[in-house]
């Protein structure tokens, strides 16, 4: 049976993972010194205080639960994301695979929805990583460990190591979805990072980590040999599937219009909240239908009315 030292000292590294917070951090909100804390994430003896010290550390956890994925509203079912969750289920059966389109066409929010909803499973199976910007292969692989609730290291090697057994001790798979993935097209070595991690935990024949890559259109060059880097082992897993989405048709916006305004919504209203929500893409030179504006449009209307609605939110 496990002792309330070795209790706190599990719920602690998983603390750590999720929220971020440091030793000395701990040590100021338990008010016990920072070298306590670092003889209880190492598992030491450290004398008659030891029990006050576990129980002090599992109260702050307990007073301090970490934030679940936000649910952002609304999905509207289009065709872009039935496309999507064709993805998601190719990789959650080991595959690695790419999303990508311009601004506004459902995209973050699609995601975002799908992990708010995994995060009600005791195995979440898919786990969302927002990608700020450039990152070192160590603050990748923290904010992966993050994600999954794996215990926090120091290290890169350590937190490759934690990440490891605690997906080989699922019981499912799970997909791990970089959003604004192109934001790595510099970071090379955590690119690597990603890759060595999820080469050695195939789906196949036991638990593993299937891979989403999610961005604009730049991830198309993400993985274009450059710089003597040729990613061969990158590109024979990633081209396998790919899902370019443009946003919901006319007639798909219509609907989403007619679900926030309600069905007796007049044609010429649907409409013209439909075409003011068109814009060109800049890459292909296409114009669709942005999400974002729809929804923005819908709120401007409202609020020109004294309406709201709390159905949908900017997307």
């Amino acid at each position: 049976m496990m002792g309330i030292r070795e209790e706190a000292r599990e719920a602690m590294q998983i603390f750590q993972s999720q929220s971020g917070m440091t030793l000395r951090e701990l040590a100021l909100r338990t008010k016990f010194s920072y070298y306590s804390m670092r003889h209880l994430a190492a598992g030491a003896d450290y004398g008659k205080d030891g029990e006050g010290i576990a129980i002090a550390v599992l109260a702050l956890i307990r007073d301090n639960p970490t934030a679940r994925p936000e649910n952002p509203g609304r999905l509207y079912e289009t065709k872009g994301t039935r496309e999507m969750d064709d993805l998601l289920r190719y990789c959650l059966a080991g595959g690695w695979g790419t999303l990508y389109g311009p601004a506004g066409t459902q995209k973050t929010h699609f995601l975002s929805y799908r992990a708010a909803e995994a995060a009600d499973q005791p195995e979440p199976w898919c786990v969302l990583i927002n990608v700020p910007g450039l990152l070192t292969p160590t603050g990748t692989l923290a904010r992966i460990a993050m994600a999954l609730g794996a215990p926090y290291a120091q290290s890169a090697e350590g937190l490759r190591r934690s990440i490891t057994l605690h997906v080989r001790a699922r019981r499912t798979p799970v997909v791990l979805i970089f959003d604004c993935a192109h934001l790595l097209y510099k970071c090379v070595d955590s690119l690597e990072a990603i890759r060595r991690l999820a080469d050695v935990l195939p789906v196949h024949g036991r638990n593993g980590i299937g891979l989403v890559m999610a961005g604009n259109e730049q991830i198309c060059g993400l993985f274009k040999e450059r710089r003597g880097n040729y990613f061969e082992q990158w590109r024979s897993r990633i081209e396998q599937k790919s899902v370019h989405v443009m946003g919901p048709s006319k007639v798909e916006a219509g609907e989403m219009v007619r679900g926030e305004l309600g069905e007796n919504i007049k044609p010429e209203t649907v409409d013209f909240n439909v075409m003011d929500s068109m814009v060109r893409d800049p890459v292909n030179k296409r114009d669709y239908v942005s999400t974002r504006r729809l929804f923005n449009t819908i709120r401007d209307y409202l609020k020109d009315r004294g309406q709201s609605t709390g159905k949908g939110r900017t997307q």
